[in-house]
């Protein structure tokens, strides 16, 4: 057996529970208007042998005022997305923020490789379910 990787050696900080999971959204004002800022997905940049940096998707939501506070919340599609390179939304800086909305672009629904979005593939699937259902 090989030595001992220096991480295995590194104490893991542990969380208290009162610190809870990450915020789900982050609050932007850009020009005014409010946007709430959340984390769709997380990648690394590198190569093998090299774990590269952390890359977070964002979804930029705008926060209008006839809606309810609680329907941002849900699970809305963003307007926009962006990617940026920190730890998590929580540690990034507002000015990091902004630079990620600034360069971010209008939101598209992620698709399948056929080009369908995924919310007509799950539509499909759940009706070939159905009518699998219905044959038996």
């Amino acid at each position: 057996m090989g030595p001992e990787p220096v991480r295995a050696r590194i104490e893991q900080p542990s969380r208290s529970p009162d610190q809870g999971a990450e915020p789900p959204a982050r609050e932007l004002r850009v020009q005014g208007a409010l946007w709430l800022v959340r984390e769709l997905g997380r990648t690394r940049t590198g190569h093998p042998g090299d774990s590269g940096a952390i890359l977070l998707h964002l979804g930029f939501r705008e926060h209008r005022e006839q809606e309810d506070r609680t329907d941002d919340e849900d699970g809305a599609e963003p307007d926009r997305e962006g990617w940026l390179s920190s730890l998590s939304l929580a540690v990034a800086s507002d000015q990091e923020l902004l630079e990620s909305f600034l360069r971010s672009r209008t939101w598209t629904r992620p698709t399948d490789e056929g080009g369908s979005s995924t919310r007509s593939v799950a539509r499909r699937q759940r009706l070939r379910t159905a009518g699998a259902d219905k044959r038996r």
